[in-house]
């Protein structure tokens, strides 16, 4: 899922490169795009802090590591 993800936004950084009018780029379609990312990389993250916490109890050294 974050793979995509990234692909996706290096995708618009490319093309907001070549294009670097910030009107011209910044289309409520690319809006609409930026927000369901950040949803999806809030997915990611909850699912990332999960599989850390169970790591944790498994490990208790892993305590000392942030997220």
């Amino acid at each position: 899922m974050f793979e995509a993800l990234d692909r996706e936004f290096r995708d618009m950084m490319i093309d907001a490169s070549i294009n670097p009018l910030v009107v011209e780029s910044c289309t409520a379609e690319k809006l609409e795009i930026l927000k369901a990312q950040s949803a999806t990389i809030k997915k990611c993250e909850k699912s990332l802090n999960e599989y850390l916490e169970g790591k944790k109890k498994a490990f208790p050294r892993f305590y000392f590591l942030s997220n």
